[in-house]
């Protein structure tokens, strides 16, 4: 089974939040979607090394800390 659909990869463990990511030389983008909450996350960084997911999870348990499950 593949967790990809309409241009969206699927959370597996929260199937009302989808997300895609791309990436050029010296350029990278993350954009999170939770369709339930109604939230839109993008992160653009002209930065090519690190994890980007990683920073996003940090930024968001910043945002959301208390107001998600």
């Amino acid at each position: 089974m593949s967790a990809y659909g309409f241009g969206w990869f699927l959370d597996k463990e929260n199937p009302h939040r989808v997300w895609h990511s791309g990436s050029l030389e010296g350029f990278r983008n993350l954009m999170k979607r939770d369709m339930q909450e109604e939230v839109l996350l993008l992160y653009l960084t002209n930065n090519s090394f690190g994890e980007l997911a990683e920073l996003s999870k940090k930024i968001e348990a910043i945002l959301f800390e208390g107001s998600r499950p």
